[in-house]
């Protein structure tokens, strides 16, 4: 319902994608509440939970939720949804609607982004790091390039359509490389196996390139 002219008041949020004062941290105990895999057992494409599960909370509490009736914000990081593979980013499914700065704004900051590449070495006895260093990195790149170093079997984990994977035994390798199978692949950025990459490290590394600055004006010259 409209609560105001920029706002309406609502009975929901999406996913992590809110503001929120202490209040309503607090009354999560600054924790959230585990999410079985079973979710997806029976429908591979259903959303995080996140959201849903968030609005139930919340309106079970009785705490207000609100959402602006234009978008403050734009979605422009990686291309591809890694929930939902093959729904592009600016597709009809996969669309920021309502954008404060109007459609025009949208489209150019769509359009001025690239694809986001990494690649990463790792050796047998790296496993469970390769893992975690994997992880950190689903929602920061389009597409991740994996040279493995004498392993005998590729995890189960690395099976899915955005990682391209390379082992030292293959035809085409070019054997073990250790660390230097990074870059096995060229104009990615590298990753260390044994370093968690923090959310958004990689630049801001949308590709969008940045507003010229103006010149600045030059000084009189003293009279």
């Amino acid at each position: 319902q409209d609560y105001n002219s920029q706002v309406f008041r609502i009975g929901w949020v999406e996913s992590g994608n809110y503001m929120a004062s202490d209040l309503y941290l607090e009354h999560m105990n600054f924790t959230f509440p585990y999410i079985s895999p079973k979710r997806w057992h029976d429908n591979p494409p259903i959303s995080s939970g996140v959201g849903s599960l968030l609005s139930i909370y919340f309106y079970a509490k009785n705490l207000k939720m609100f959402r602006t009736k234009a978008s403050l914000v734009a979605h422009v990081g990686v291309h591809e949804s890694k929930l939902n593979f093959g729904v592009a980013r600016g597709s009809s499914n996969h669309h920021t609607l309502y954008f404060a700065d109007g459609d025009g704004a949208y489209e150019k900051l769509v359009l001025s982004t690239r694809p986001i590449t990494a690649s990463i070495a790792s050796k047998w006895t790296r496993l469970v790091s390769l893992q975690a260093a994997v992880d950190s990195l689903t929602h920061q790149v389009d597409k991740l390039f994996i040279y493995l170093n004498d392993y005998e079997f590729v995890p189960d984990y690395l099976r899915v359509p955005w990682i391209q994977v390379v082992r030292s035994q293959d035809s085409g390798s070019l054997g073990d490389l250790g660390d230097r199978g990074k870059f096995f692949w060229s104009g990615n950025y590298s990753v260390h196996t044994q370093i968690m990459t923090p959310p958004s490290p990689l630049e801001n590394q949308t590709g969008i390139e940045p507003e010229p600055e103006p010149e600045p004006e030059p000084e009189p010259e003293p009279e």
